[in-house]
């Protein structure tokens, strides 16, 4: 697989359960003193408190009916993110990725070898990057973790 060759710092949009970021430095695996400008940033682009409202709704739903809606690339939460990333990184200083992965519970040995938007090829990041952070489809804008290891 060929190697990602970063030009400065990589971020990432990812939902998580504390709620108090959305956008994080993909190499040191956290928000750094960039990620709130960058939130402002990709407000001008999406509801980024309705989305992140909406996204915990379908991840309490997954928790407790089972419903994977969430592990679909092409679901309409998903979609509407990635357009709102496609959208800043033509303009914007910084490029930022969405997050993605599969259903571990159900797909606990899964790897990724493609993009599950357009099927290109992943590119893999430098080993400075955590697993979780392992793959890239730079043409969709996804950043994906490397296996069940996570």
């Amino acid at each position: 697989m060929k190697l990602f060759s970063p030009n400065g710092p990589l971020y990432k949009v990812m939902w998580a359960a504390d709620g108090a970021n959305i956008i994080w430095n993909m190499e040191q695996e956290e928000p750094d003193a960039h990620c709130a400008t960058l939130t402002s940033l990709l407000s001008k682009y999406i509801d980024v408190t309705a989305w992140a409202k909406s996204y915990a709704d379908y991840y309490h739903q997954w928790l407790e009916a089972g419903d994977a809606t969430i592990y679909k690339p092409d679901m309409p939460l998903v979609a509407s993110m990635l357009r709102a990333i496609k959208q800043f990184n033509a303009k914007e200083q910084y490029k930022l990725y969405y997050w993605f992965d599969i259903d571990r519970t159900a797909m606990p040995d899964f790897c990724w070898q493609r993009s599950p938007l357009s099927g290109e090829k992943l590119l893999e990041l430098p080993s400075s990057f955590a697993a979780v952070n392992h793959y890239i489809a730079p043409t969709d804008f996804l950043v994906l973790p490397a296996d069940s290891s996570l």
